[in-house]
């Protein structure tokens, strides 16, 4: 990392900058992540990695202390951020397989502001949940909207039920729904910790339409989400399609609406 660094300042061959350096702002329910994108300085060209390098000052240097990330691929998530309305900036360098490396100071410097606040919660109090499957009655669905971490749902094992299973929410009424959040269990175990979802909606609590899918990392203890574009809805259903170990289980589940 310290020679990408060193290697940005030296004479000597010299990488053309990335192409198309693009930053947009995903609203997460309590954060902001800025989705950077580019492109190789040239079509083709084998390249050996990216320096991603940020900072909340549009006038940096290239350093340890603004070094985000250095990744093989051509995309990075600065996720975490507050949603405090700051504006990021943010370089890219490029290191080719033959150790050339492009230009700090002649790279395209790209900004983004987040949001100033993160997405209203709706209040716990409101919602009620079911499961498709719990182990009754130490894992219960309800357990997803306690606020307690250390109480959790999990599927039924004794017998085992196979996947998948789903997680539906009653908001109570039909209301605009952006976000939701997802605490794996807090024990200090992985088992039914969801690594491939589903989110759908529904008003009537029979027909329901697709929200969005995605992943999460099977041993992850930290809190997650799921964002899809603002829809009315009065039930949210979480389809847990993976699970690690082949179950599912969750500490906690909130939803959020969009901004007034």
């Amino acid at each position: 990392m310290h020679a990408s660094i060193t290697a940005a300042g030296q004479a000597g061959p010299r990488l053309p900058p990335v192409r198309n350096l693009r930053a947009t702002t995903t609203q997460a329910p309590v954060s902001q992540t800025v989705v950077l994108e580019w492109e190789a300085p040239e079509p083709g060209l084998a390249m050996d990695h990216y320096v991603v390098y940020g900072a909340a000052l549009s006038d940096f240097s290239p350093s340890q202390a603004t070094l985000k990330v250095r990744v093989p691929w051509t995309t990075h998530l600065h996720s975490g951020l507050p949603a405090d309305g700051r504006t990021w900036h943010y370089r890219v360098v490029g290191v080719d397989a033959a150790g050339r490396v492009s230009r700090f100071r002649g790279s395209t410097q790209v900004s983004v502001t987040t949001a100033s606040r993160g997405l209203p919660r709706i209040p716990a109090g409101n919602l009620v949940a079911t499961a498709t499957s719990a182990q009754q009655p130490d894992y219960a669905a309800e357990f997803v909207l306690d606020g307690d971490p250390a109480t959790f749902w999990h599927s039924q094992y004794d017998p085992r039920v196979p996947m998948p299973h789903a997680l539906t929410v009653d908001m109570g009424e039909v209301r605009p729904v952006t976000a939701l959040t997802y605490l794996p269990r807090q024990d200090g175990e992985h088992g039914g910790t969801v690594t491939a979802y589903a989110v759908a909606l529904s008003t009537d609590g029979s027909t329901f339409t697709p929200a969005t899918t995605g992943h999460w990392w099977a041993l992850d203890t930290e809190g997650t989400f799921a964002t899809w574009p603002a829809t009315r809805a009065r039930y949210v259903r979480l389809e847990v399609l993976a699970g690690y170990r082949g179950h599912a289980s969750a500490a906690e589940i909130g939803l959020f609406e969009p901004p007034a």
